[in-house]
C-alpha cells in the first residue's frame, strides 16, 4: 500500500512540475530581456532544453545529440561568464548552480516529451516546446554574433 501511494504521489508531482513550465516566449514577453535574472534564467532554460535533445536522441543519432550537447554546455558556459563577478562565490560553486539549474529543465522538459510522446508519438512536434527551440536556436545565433 506505501509502495502505491509513493508511486501515485512521485507521478502526480511530476505531472505537476510539467504543467508549471510555460512556454518560454511568454515568460519573455512579460520579462524585461536587459534584467540578469531574465537573461541568466533564459541561457540555463535553454541548455536544459538543449540536453533534453541530447538525451532523446542519443541513441538514434550519435551526432546530432552530439551538436545538441555542445549548444547545451555552451549555453551553461555563457551563463557562468555572465554571472562570474556578479556573486561572491566560488566559480566551482558557481557552475555547479548553473549546471544544477540546467538539469531542473532538463526534467521539466524530459517530463513534457515523455507526456507528448504517449500522447502524439512525438517528443515536441506539434506543442509549444517548437516555439521554445525557436527561441534558444534565435539565442544560439546571436551568441556566436557576440
Amino acid at each position: 500500500m506505501i509502495r502505491i501511494f509513493f508511486i501515485s504521489f512521485f507521478l502526480f508531482s511530476s505531472n505537476l512540475h510539467s504543467a508549471e513550465l510555460k512556454p518560454l516566449m511568454d515568460v519573455l514577453e512579460k520579462r524585461d530581456m536587459n534584467d540578469h535574472t531574465t537573461i541568466l534564467y533564459t541561457l540555463q532554460r535553454c541548455a536544459g532544453l538543449y540536453a533534453t535533445g541530447w538525451d532523446h536522441l542519443l541513441d538514434q543519432n550519435p551526432e546530432g545529440a552530439e551538436g545538441l550537447k555542445y549548444l547545451s554546455t555552451k549555453f551553461r558556459a555563457h551563463a557562468t561568464r555572465f554571472v562570474k563577478g556578479a556573486e561572491n562565490i566560488s566559480q566551482d560553486k558557481l557552475f555547479n548552480d548553473i549546471h544544477e539549474g540546467s538539469l531542473k529543465f532538463q526534467t521539466l522538459y524530459t517530463d513534457l516529451f515523455s507526456k507528448n510522446w504517449i500522447e502524439n508519438g512525438a517528443y515536441f512536434e506539434g506543442t509549444w516546446i517548437e516555439g521554445d527551440l525557436l527561441v534558444c536556436n534565435d539565442i544560439n545565433n546571436y551568441l556566436e554574433d557576440f
